[in-house]
């Protein structure tokens, strides 16, 4: 991309070979003929009248804007060309390319004035250059081919070599007095020339900048990384002052006009012009705060103290709507919206209302991991989490600075894959070595090794009642271990392919897979039949080039009556597992033409109502699944993130990936308060699970079941046994999922009779055939729930 002084033009070249001039007043293009091969460099003289191609079969082309004729053809490249540059005055140019030759030229004659090895040698493994920028004056020329280099033109030699590792982009101030560069670890770097010492790293995006300018006065400069990230920076003191959303994939040039007002950018196969602000347009001048007195602040501490005494008092008669509005109260006053007392209040009340909502969301502590994050399990009230790494199994405390607890010890090589029994005694991890281990968490013991997968173990989960775990791994199989005894009691094959997600649903009648080839399973345990197949919408989209085939994660809703998929293509999808369809897709970060960042991984809240989706673009989404909406964007990591996990009572969540760290965030719910009761019929999926979970296991041999295939200990029958624990486990899960103003003997009093007249889960109905309706983000809202859809 190059754009003209006054931005009035502005040229663009593409991978197809086509070069187009761009009137930016009114949009429209016109197209510059000649190149047989994909066009990676561009220049517009300044005055816009003269413009400079490079291609990736090594034609560059020198043309009139004017007539859009091509003047002139520099021959001498062997290589891609990668960088173009033309003097203001058009009088020379500067070409760079894969040849591993910068190459000075004559305009007017087409002669080429000198030709430059790149500094490893036109044979060295970085020889290719990649970047190169032309001083006004035409003398001296910058440019990275495995070293970053200042070259006088003219004398035909070194003047000073950037010692800083460095990779694309590269830009010279007008004055020759200052450079910036791309950093090999991720950051910009601000140069002293006369010197040779970096001043600034200016350092924000997790992922490489893949090009940056300069504006003419060297005060600005604007770079784009490959996350799609636009930013604008004041280099001499290394704030950033914007940040625009500019792609949806990467940004892959950028140019300024000459007074650094406007900005041109391009990728995702699309060219933007933007309008920069004024540089203190938001820059608010100082104001002293009003302070206030000892009396006032002792006022409103002793007011938000009666408060919420008179919260709890009204709680414990189960006057929750009352208990809600005092605590609202108390929040309200000035610098209580996060008291810690007035917090802890607010998140008792969830768990005897409705979440409906989020009001805010901040990072609740932040671990320094030694290596890279792989994935991460909180325990139910967040205080502590567990998180696997490329070396082993750490047990970290949140409330005790980040202290790390425990380590586990055992894997030959890395932990893929961690899980926490819902009691919190026990964990499961899955390492590269291909094994799943079973652990004591409160004195870090190894009490089996379960063997069996034929690769590295991606996925490990407990069943419902912690008396079983799944695992999936590279072999492409999903195994059920029996925990007491440590035998493997079915394998679920999952047609080869790799396996990178398990889910057991709450009931222990099924188990959902995801991984590789696009599709999610849902396996029915005691036959080992898939029951349900959702496949990977990206399968049946019209998308070029076609997204990766891989669902990263699958995740069933604890009602067992949702399922949600992050996919490879970077969407989330909703899916209703009795009608095996597909009723949301959130996608409003996907650009038109299918361009995103994968999504590893998704964690849903008890209630079923709302989903965290980690990306590799560094962030954490939290997703309404009942609206489609998008609720909020976590930003913090510096890279991917490849694991995310809501705890149990939904206040926390923690997060890792490649940056190294484990995050904590914390969640400040909306509430909405009912009526107690004695039963609410939503509720009766919870106790439907709860009764098949508690089943017995053993029946006789099915009609028409081989019974070589079948053990009689992987079926269910007869009728639900539950001890006294079991029954207040079930309120506590009821709380948790958002029916804790549900009256405890009325929910015994339920499940007493649906036990008497348990005949066994309902089976699924048959898929439902014909077209699946999407209702997309970029068209309409969510408006289907537990099954019923309406316009």
């Amino acid at each position: 991309m190059s754009l003209s002084a006054d931005a009035s033009r502005a040229l663009s070249g593409d991978d197809a070979g086509d070069v187009r001039l761009w009137d930016t007043a009114t949009g429209r293009p016109r197209a510059l003929e000649g190149h047989r091969a994909a066009v990676h460099a561009v220049c517009l003289s300044p005055d816009g009248r003269l413009a400079l191609t490079g291609g990736h079969d090594g034609d560059v082309r020198l043309w009139d804007t004017g007539t859009v004729r091509c003047l002139r053809r520099l021959s001498g490249h062997t290589g891609s060309v990668r960088a173009v540059c033309l003097t203001p005055d058009g009088s020379t140019a500067l070409t760079g390319g894969w040849d591993g030759t910068l190459r000075w030229w004559d305009v007017a004659t087409g002669h080429c004035l000198r030709v430059v090895d790149s500094p490893e040698g036109p044979g060295g493994v970085g020889r290719a250059v990649d970047a190169a920028c032309l001083s006004t004056d035409g003398r001296f020329a910058l440019f990275v081919g495995g070293q970053t280099v200042l070259w006088d033109l003219v004398d035909d030699r070194r003047v000073l070599t950037l010692d800083r590792g460095t990779i694309w982009p590269a830009a010279l101030s007008h004055d020759r007095r200052h450079a910036l560069t791309g950093g090999d670890d991720r950051a910009l770097v601000w140069w002293d020339l006369t010197t040779g010492r970096s001043l600034r790293i200016l350092r924000a995006d997790a992922r490489p900048p893949w090009t940056a300018e300069l504006s003419a006065d060297g005060r600005f400069a604007v770079s784009g990384a490959i996350g799609g990230t636009l930013r604008w920076w004041e280099p001499a003191t290394g704030r950033c002052l914007r940040t625009y959303d500019a792609h949806f994939a990467q940004v892959t040039s950028v140019s300024l006009s000459a007074d650094g007002r406007r900005v041109l950018t391009g990728g995702d196969h699309r060219v933007r012009l933007w309008q920069l602000p004024a540089p203190d347009a938001y820059t608010a001048p100082f104001q002293i705060c009003r302070p206030r007195s000892h009396t006032e602040l002792s006022r409103h501490d002793d007011r938000v103290a009666a408060l919420l005494d008179d919260a709890e008092s009204a709680a414990g008669r189960q006057r929750y709507a009352d208990a809600l509005t005092l605590v609202a109260e108390a929040r309200a006053l000035p610098g209580h919206e996060r008291d810690t007392r007035a917090l802890a209040a607010w998140h008792r009340l969830s768990l005897a209302t409705v979440r409906t909502g989020v009001r805010g969301a901040w990072p609740a502590g932040t671990v320094e991991l030694p290596t890279s994050g792989t994935q991460a399990h909180a325990t139910a009230d967040g205080r502590r989490a567990l998180c696997a790494d490329l070396g082993t199994l750490r047990l970290w405390d949140f409330e005790d600075g980040g202290r790390c607890v425990r380590t586990f010890d055992g894997h030959d090589g890395a932990v893929e894959a961690v899980s926490l029994r819902a009691d919190e005694r026990f964990a499961l991890s899955g390492g590269q070595d291909g094994t799943v281990r079973l652990w004591d968490v409160r004195t870090g013991r190894c009490l089996s090794v379960l063997e069996g997968h034929g690769g590295k173990v991606r996925s490990v989960s407990f069943s419902g009642d912690g008396r079983f775990a799944f695992s999936g791994g590279e072999d492409g199989s999903v195994h059920w271990w029996e925990l007491a005894t440590g035998r493997m009691l079915r394998a679920y094959e999952y047609g080869g392919q790799g396996v990178y997600s398990v889910c057991p649903s709450a009931g222990g009648r099924f188990v959902l897979s995801s991984g590789k080839g696009g599709r999610a399973r849902m396996w029915e345990l005691d036959s080992g039949h898939p029951a349900r197949t959702f496949e990977d919408l990206a399968r049946k989209a019209d998308i070029e080039p076609a997204p990766p085939g891989i669902l990263y994660s699958a995740q069933l809703t604890t009602d067992g009556q949702h399922a949600v998929t992050a996919n490879g293509d970077g969407r989330v999808a909703l899916w209703d597992v009795a009608g095996g369809r597909r009723l949301h897709v959130f996608d409003e970060h996907v650009g038109s033409d299918g361009h995103a960042e994968p999504m590893t991984s998704v964690s849903l809240s008890m209630d079923g109502r709302f989903a965290l989706a980690a990306n590799w673009d560094t962030t954490v989404r939290l997703l309404d699944l009942r609206t489609g909406r998008c609720l909020r964007t976590l930003g913090g990591h510096r890279r991917w993130v490849l694991s995310v996990h809501l705890s149990a009572d939904g206040r926390y969540a923690v997060s890792t990936g490649t940056d190294g760290t484990l995050r904590r965030w914390e969640l400040d719910w909306e509430l909405e308060a009912r009526e107690p009761a004695d039963w609410d019929e939503g509720a009766r999926p919870h106790l439907e699970a709860f009764l098949a979970a508690h089943t017995p296991f053993g029946r006789p041999v099915p009609t028409g079941l081989q019974v070589v295939s079948y053990d009689s200990r992987l079926a269910r029958h007869g009728k639900p046994v539950w001890s006294e624990a079991d029954a207040e486990a079930l309120l506590r899960h009821l709380a948790r999922a958002g029916y804790g103003w549900l009256r405890a003997d009325g929910v015994r009093a339920e499940l007493e009779r649906m036990a008497a007249a348990w005949q066994g889960p309902r089976p699924l109905p048959a898929p439902r055939r014909g077209p699946t309706r999407v209702l997309s983000s970029a068209r309409s809202r969510y408006r289907a729930w537990r099954g019923h859809l309406r316009s």
